[in-house]
């Protein structure tokens, strides 16, 4: 099974947080359905355990910290909102973990500016 480790940082755009999540979700749910395993385990981390969204709207509360995922297959970053240079700035605690993913074989992918 591909341990899946969906970002969620300040300022990203909800949809792509959300349909990743469902896409991996999905695809589990057809295999099962179908009689065979889950491909993915899939879990939303980040800094904090709630990250708010969209000035507040929405708040997406992760499965867990950034500290707790020792080692993960897919880190996704997903696309950030507004202004990037305030983005980066709030979410540079994630950068020396996305490396030291990346050092232990994890694949980075990212949506549109998340790859900033």
């Amino acid at each position: 099974m591909k341990k899946v480790s969906i970002l969620v940082p300040e300022s990203s755009v909800m949809q792509a947080v959300a349909d990743p999540q469902y896409l991996f979700t999905t695809v589990n749910h057809f295999l099962i359905a179908a009689g065979k395993s889950a491909l993915f385990d899939v879990e939303l981390v980040g800094i904090k355990k709630e990250v708010k969204l969209n000035n507040g709207m929405f708040s997406v509360h992760i499965d867990r910290q950034l500290k707790e995922v020792q080692k993960t297959d897919l880190v996704f970053i997903p696309a950030l909102f507004g202004d990037m240079s305030a983005a980066i700035a709030k979410n540079k605690e994630a950068v020396p973990w996305i490396i030291e993913q990346y050092n232990k074989g994890a694949e980075v992918a990212s949506l549109c500016v998340g790859a900033i």
